[in-house]
């Protein structure tokens, strides 16, 4: 896990670079405003779901908000620039940098909506000759790039191989991981959906794990919908107003699945019936989140050595007027 940890906190300089020249209050850069420019960051991702069915039914305008969408390409630029006060909201950032962040700058965000256990698995090719997941030690594993993956990862397939005998992680962008194992060029990918059901789609596999991120911590909440602390603190209005928005959102999601799901390959990009038979996991408001569950991740982090020190997740929540 040293490897782990030693890669981790080179992608943790970065945010301390971004910290140490963030604003220290953030009403420099909104206050005095009698309409205030929400900005939210958002990545094109399955995660964003909330927010792509907010926008896409006018919920923010239904609350009187008047909302700059800034689009991110990774997890990490956008929580970044959120740590940073450069985004007021972001609808999804990883547990993994959030305790990292928590533990080297405490105080920085406030969570209102969680979600996780989206579909996940790894897969070899049918023809492999790979029957069982003992099998890939020392071969090559394709995975999502980023801080994130690569933790999750390393912590979740540990109990299957020593330090000696693990997979050398490949990271590549999502939509390469089908054609690099068609290819040869990995030897299994650990995949999570909606490029799950694309490479189920595309190829013939054989599972070798369903859900390893279980293995971690069942069920997984990896990742929140999350507000900038300055932001709310300065601007409580419109920061219920977000929550609420999200929330109609959720309920919509949840009363609507299949037009939701339009919306979300919509998006996305995808085609439309992808998203029908996708595992798109749980979404929990905040009176819904299983505080005491990202306790405990937080502890197993910090007891693998991802977090260098114990974080109390406890006040890491939104609270309101």
């Amino acid at each position: 896990m040293e490897r782990v940890a030693s890669r981790f906190f080179q992608k943790v300089i970065i945010y301390l670079i971004l910290f140490s020249i963030a604003v220290t209050s953030y009403g420099c850069t909104s206050a005095g405003s009698e309409n205030t420019k929400i900005r939210i960051g958002y990545e094109a991702n399955l995660s964003n779901y909330q927010f792509f069915v907010a926008d896409e039914l006018g919920y923010f305008e239904d609350e009187g908000l008047d909302v700059e969408i800034i689009k991110f390409n990774t997890t990490n630029e956008q929580t970044l620039a959120l740590l940073a006060g450069q985004v007021d909201m972001i609808p999804n950032s990883s547990m993994a940098l959030l305790l990292e962040a928590e533990a080297e700058h405490p105080g920085r965000f406030l969570i209102f909506s969680a979600h996780g256990d989206l579909g996940n698995k790894v897969l070899v090719k049918k023809d492999s000759g790979i029957t069982s997941i003992d099998q890939i030690a020392n071969l090559k594993l394709g995975t999502f790039p980023g801080t994130t993956m690569d933790t999750y990862s390393k912590m979740s397939l540990a109990p299957y191989f020593d330090s000696a005998h693990f997979p050398t992680i490949v990271p590549m962008q999502p939509p390469n991981l089908v054609e690099a194992l068609a290819s040869g060029q990995v030897d299994a990918i650990y995949i999570v959906e909606p490029f799950l059901s694309i490479a189920m789609q595309k190829i013939e596999v054989t599972e070798l794990l369903d859900n390893p991120l279980g293995n971690i911590l069942s069920p997984f909440t990896g990742g929140a919908s999350v507000l900038h602390k300055g932001f709310a603190d300065e601007h409580p209005e419109e920061a219920a107003a977000i929550v609420r928005a999200i929330e109609k959102a959720t309920a919509y999601i949840r009363e609507h699945d299949t037009e939701a799901r339009d919306i979300l390959a919509k998006y996305t990009g995808y085609e439309d019936g992808l998203f029908q038979s996708t595992i798109v996991g749980y979404i929990w408001n905040l009176d819904e989140i299983d505080k005491q569950s990202i306790q405990t991740l937080a502890d197993v982090f910090a007891e693998a050595g991802i977090v260098e020190q114990q974080v109390d997740t406890s006040h890491w929540y939104y609270i309101g007027d």
